[in-house]
């Protein structure tokens, strides 16, 4: 944040400095604990704005870039890393059909699943439009098995729409690839 901090309290020196980018406005003498209370808020604002643009808003998964933050991180920790993208690929027929409400509503029970079916340990995402992501320092084969479940629970058990097509694809990352 960018505080100003003058002897001078009239209006106009309060104007100038909030139409040059200044976040607050302080007059001496500066009483510490306001200074202190005032620049507190100001960093758990930024932190807050920062971790809701790393969360798509409407599945509540990660967003692309806090996926790619969050894949970066792990690939320090793992020599390898099991990725898998899968999509519906049918998301324009079923907009069309049923109306962009359902689509969005079939967006956040996929997202909703995605949380209960993996474990905390993986990252999960939502890549872009109709596709998701998920990451994990697990074998190809089990992330595979996961997502072949995920796909069979999904189709079954929730209210998907008739119709539903979801297709995966997994593959092997290692340090330094990019996706």
């Amino acid at each position: 944040p960018v505080v100003f901090i003058s002897a001078r309290s009239d209006w106009e020196t309060r104007v100038a400095a909030y139409e040059c980018g200044g976040d607050d406005f302080l007059s001496k003498p500066v009483i510490n604990a306001e200074l202190l209370i005032k620049t507190k808020i100001w960093l758990e604002r930024w932190k807050r704005q920062e971790k809701n643009q790393n969360l798509d808003y409407l599945t509540g998964l990660l967003s692309y870039t806090g996926f790619c933050l969050g894949l970066e991180k792990l690939l320090k920790h793992e020599d390898q890393v099991s990725i898998a993208f899968f999509k519906v690929r049918n998301m324009a027929e079923i907009n069309k059909q049923s109306g962009p409400c359902e689509a969005d509503r079939l967006l956040v029970e996929i997202g909703k699943h995605l949380g209960s079916c993996f474990p905390l340990a993986a990252l999960r995402g939502r890549w872009s439009g109709a596709t998701f992501v998920l990451a994990a320092a697990a074998a190809r084969q089990d992330l595979e098995l996961a997502m072949q479940r995920f796909h069979d629970e999904f189709c079954q058990d929730l209210e998907a729409p008739a119709g539903l097509e979801i297709c995966f694809e997994t593959k092997i990352l290692s340090p330094g690839e990019i996706i």
